[in-house]
């Protein structure tokens, strides 16, 4: 079985505010700087602070919005909800 996960990472984007991108977007730009110019220490915290962020915006979903990421999921994964 082959997922499709750009639908499965669409189906959470497009649920998260422009806040919540804008802020894994700026995390994801400190990981990317620390992986090419500093030391592992430095880009184990921010690959920590990467985590927070999607973590952070993952929690900050409504739960309609989680129903319907996990119905996108279930349907990649053959599951059939009753």
């Amino acid at each position: 079985m082959q997922l499709d996960h750009a639908r499965i990472l669409n189906a959470y984007l497009s649920q998260m505010t422009i806040s919540d991108l804008e802020h894994i977007f700026f995390r994801s730009k400190m990981l990317i700087h620390a992986s090419m110019n500093c030391e592992s220490k430095e880009i184990t915290q921010c690959r920590a602070g990467f985590y927070g962020a999607v973590a952070n915006a993952t929690n900050n979903l409504i739960k309609h919005n989680v129903n319907y990421i996990e119905q996108v999921i279930n349907e990649e994964m053959g599951v059939i909800n009753e």
